[in-house]
């Protein structure tokens, strides 16, 4: 695992210039940055989705 990577970002499978868009959805590689980040107003679906 690199320990470099906060986010991954998920992207839909384009060609062309569709590729230098911006990405469908961005998550964090840990759900407790979550916590470290903005502990009080964290949605639990959002820390399931990451998880998952």
């Amino acid at each position: 695992m690199d320990l470099t990577v906060l986010i991954n970002q998920l992207f839909r499978e384009t060609r062309g210039l569709g590729v230098l868009q911006k990405p469908d959805k961005i998550f964090l590689e840990n759900t407790n940055l979550m916590y470290a980040l903005v502990a009080d107003k964290i949605e639990i679906g959002n820390v399931r989705e990451t998880f998952v």
